[in-house]
């Protein structure tokens, strides 16, 4: 699995218009990151001129329930 980080990058290389939280949530989606790794990366990758500082907890639980891998479900016909 690559880092959150490379794939932030890939992104942001792919998609030179988009803002960081908009790369960063496209990196972590449906990767299984825990939240802490994305709130530690979050840190790092965002501008923090980008976000309100109260507002970053709800932005971090945001990208961790994006991380998560939606359950897979099967049709028995």
């Amino acid at each position: 699995m690559k880092t959150i980080e490379r794939r932030f990058l890939s992104v942001r290389k792919k998609n030179q218009n988009l803002g960081d939280y908009s790369a960063l949530f496209r990196a972590v989606k449906e990767q299984d990151f825990k939240r802490a790794t994305i709130s530690r990366w979050f840190s790092v990758l965002v501008d923090k001129d980008d976000y309100d500082l109260s507002d970053r907890s709800k932005l971090v639980k945001q990208l961790s329930e994006a991380s998560k891998t939606p359950l897979r479900t099967t049709l028995f016909g």
